[in-house]
Protein backbone atom coordinates (compact mmCIF):
# COMPACT_ATOMS: atom_id res chain seq x y z
CA UNK A 1 0.00 0.00 0.00
CA UNK A 2 2.74 2.43 0.67
CA UNK A 3 3.34 2.40 -3.04
CA UNK A 4 -0.35 3.27 -3.85
CA UNK A 5 -0.03 6.00 -1.07
CA UNK A 6 3.14 7.72 -2.66
CA UNK A 7 1.39 7.86 -6.07
CA UNK A 8 -1.81 9.23 -5.25
CA UNK A 9 0.33 11.55 -3.34
CA UNK A 10 2.20 12.26 -6.40
CA UNK A 11 -0.89 13.25 -8.07
CA UNK A 12 -2.23 15.38 -5.55
CA UNK A 13 0.88 17.61 -5.98
CA UNK A 14 0.80 17.52 -10.02
CA UNK A 15 -2.68 18.87 -9.86
CA UNK A 16 -2.10 21.54 -7.36
CA UNK A 17 1.00 22.55 -9.55
CA UNK A 18 -1.39 21.70 -12.77
CA UNK A 19 -3.57 25.25 -11.22
CA UNK A 20 -6.05 22.59 -9.47
CA UNK A 21 -7.19 24.88 -5.83
CA UNK A 22 -7.19 22.84 -2.92
CA UNK A 23 -10.57 23.39 -1.28
CA UNK A 24 -10.66 23.38 3.02
CA UNK A 25 -11.35 21.26 4.79
CA UNK A 26 -9.63 17.96 4.51
CA UNK A 27 -11.35 15.18 5.21
CA UNK A 28 -10.27 11.75 6.97
CA UNK A 29 -12.10 8.47 7.32
CA UNK A 30 -11.26 5.45 8.18
CA UNK A 31 -10.87 2.60 5.53
CA UNK A 32 -10.14 -0.12 7.35
CA UNK A 33 -10.50 -0.95 11.38
CA UNK A 34 -9.85 -4.66 12.76
CA UNK A 35 -8.32 -6.16 15.87
CA UNK A 36 -4.91 -5.09 14.44
CA UNK A 37 -5.67 -1.49 14.19
CA UNK A 38 -6.95 0.54 11.50
CA UNK A 39 -5.99 2.49 8.44
CA UNK A 40 -7.13 5.86 7.24
CA UNK A 41 -7.49 7.86 4.07
CA UNK A 42 -7.54 11.80 3.42
CA UNK A 43 -10.03 13.50 0.60
CA UNK A 44 -9.20 16.52 -1.28
CA UNK A 45 -11.44 18.38 -2.89
CA UNK A 46 -9.62 20.35 -5.82
CA UNK A 47 -11.08 22.63 -7.78
CA UNK A 48 -10.39 24.49 -11.36
CA UNK A 49 -11.86 26.35 -14.14
CA UNK A 50 -15.37 25.04 -13.09
CA UNK A 51 -14.20 21.28 -12.57
CA UNK A 52 -14.21 19.50 -9.49
CA UNK A 53 -12.74 16.27 -8.57
CA UNK A 54 -12.14 14.41 -5.42
CA UNK A 55 -8.95 13.11 -4.97
CA UNK A 56 -8.52 10.18 -2.05
CA UNK A 57 -4.73 9.51 -0.53
CA UNK A 58 -4.05 6.47 1.96
CA UNK A 59 -2.36 7.45 5.38
CA UNK A 60 1.31 7.78 5.35
CA UNK A 61 4.15 9.52 6.37
CA UNK A 62 4.86 11.49 3.69
CA UNK A 63 0.84 12.28 3.35
CA UNK A 64 1.19 13.54 7.32
CA UNK A 65 4.23 15.46 6.31
CA UNK A 66 2.60 17.09 3.36
CA UNK A 67 -0.53 18.34 5.62
CA UNK A 68 2.12 19.97 8.42
CA UNK A 69 4.05 21.92 5.66
CA UNK A 70 0.87 23.65 4.25
CA UNK A 71 -1.10 23.79 7.71
CA UNK A 72 -3.61 22.06 6.40
CA UNK A 73 -7.21 21.50 8.69
CA UNK A 74 -8.27 18.15 8.47
CA UNK A 75 -12.31 16.77 9.58
CA UNK A 76 -12.46 13.25 11.15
Amino acid sequence: MALFATERLALLRAQLRGGWNLEMPVFEHAVYSGPTGQASAFEFVLRSQGNTQILAVPDSPELQQFLEEYSLAVIV
